[in-house]
């Protein structure tokens, strides 16, 4: 945290107590913010436009709810989101510059990028995976499933289709659970998909047998195709974070308040999606809608869809981070880089104060 980060907290904490001081404490903090206090500088923002790279799925669902149900308009953030479901492909945007916001997987590709000179920054966590959340699931078609196989063991020698490709959250997924029971991985063999599009029409048409994927996608395909869930791997990395939010650093601190309020209209959103999840997306209509519209969750799957598990603040939590980031190493990363030099929570930290979540 560095010092006017310090001394916002110190400014919270101390006029619950001295009211007296705010005012002393607050000319000290606009000294180090071009002269302008945090609510001078919130009074001075006079809008920011955001080009976003941000995946279609249910992890970062919350970004798109964040600007169908209005927030980000009323943080005066214009944000044209461009769907893009390749980590990789949505990190490359953001390094040459044409995206200020992207949705990569907390896996390889970012490592990668950073290691080799990107200088971008994860401000949030999106979705968390969750034991209780059955996400991740295995499948295999109603073929395999009538020949009886029915367990991981089963798997051997078969080709498994990966969602997002072996070095994503996807791919650490199906590894795990390769581990889990027994099966190495050079006795399968692994097709990466990031066309997804084009995945789901092989499921259709029976061209893949065993496959790896995000819901709501198994359970579209159990009622489509007739796939056969035979494991959801997601207990075995209960608490990662499937998805982070990025940022450029420069351009974060050259627009700390843009920064702050897109956080703050994330957040907003998150809320109203836990309401709704907790209502069987009866509340909130906006939520249902946008998982419909923009997730594509299928009307014929919507009602029995458990949805993922947001933190009411993600904060990313950098022992859980660190760890199944590591797991990369020599699967897709030489050289790790630290999670602490592009992890920078303080700008979720200050939206959460605003809205008193704090």
């Amino acid at each position: 945290m560095n010092s006017p980060d310090r001394l916002h907290h110190l400014l919270h904490a101390l006029t619950r107590r001295r009211g007296f001081l705010a005012g002393v404490l607050a000319g000290v903090v606009g000294s180090w913010t071009g002269g302008m206090t945090t609510g001078q500088a919130a009074r001075a923002f006079t809008g920011a436009r955001i080009s976003a790279s941000v995946g279609p799925s249910g992890s970062a669902v919350a970004v798109f709810i964040a600007q169908q149900a209005g927030y980000l308009k009323a943080a005066q953030i214009d944000m044209k989101i461009q769907p893009e479901r390749n980590s990789a492909l949505a990190i490359q945007l953001m390094a040459g510059g044409q995206t200020q916001l992207a949705s990569p997987s907390a896996a390889a590709y970012l490592n990668n990028a950073i290691r080799r000179g990107a200088d971008i920054i994860v401000v949030s966590s999106l979705a968390r995976v969750s034991g209780l959340h059955e996400n991740t699931g295995i499948v295999v078609s109603d073929k395999l499933y009538k020949e009886g196989v029915r367990s991981i063991q089963d798997l051997r020698g078969r080709e498994i289709h990966v969602q997002f490709g072996m070095d994503s959250s996807v791919g650490k997924s199906m590894r795990l659970a390769l581990e889990e029971f027994g099966v190495a991985e050079n006795e399968v063999m692994f097709k990466n998909w990031f066309r997804i599009p084009q995945m789901q029409q092989a499921i259709l048409t029976g061209v893949i047998d065993v496959a790896i994927l995000l819901e709501p996608n198994v359970s579209l395909f159990q009622t489509k195709a007739g796939v056969h869930p035979i494991y959801f791997a997601d207990q075995l990395s209960d608490g990662d974070h499937s998805i982070v939010l990025a940022m450029p650093r420069k351009w974060v601190e050259q627009n700390e308040e843009a920064t702050i309020r897109l956080l703050t209209a994330y957040l907003r959103a998150i809320q109203i999606y836990q309401e709704a999840q907790a209502s069987g997306w009866r509340a909130h209509p906006v939520v249902k809608q946008t998982l419909m519209q923009a997730i594509r969750v299928p009307a014929e799957v919507i009602d029995m869809y458990q949805g993922v598990y947001y933190e009411t603040v993600p904060y990313i939590d950098l022992d859980i981070y660190r760890r199944q980031i590591s797991t990369f190493v020599g699967k897709g990363i030489q050289t790790l880089v630290p999670p602490e030099e592009y992890v920078e929570m303080k700008y979720l930290r200050r939206a959460a104060e605003r809205l008193g979540l704090e």
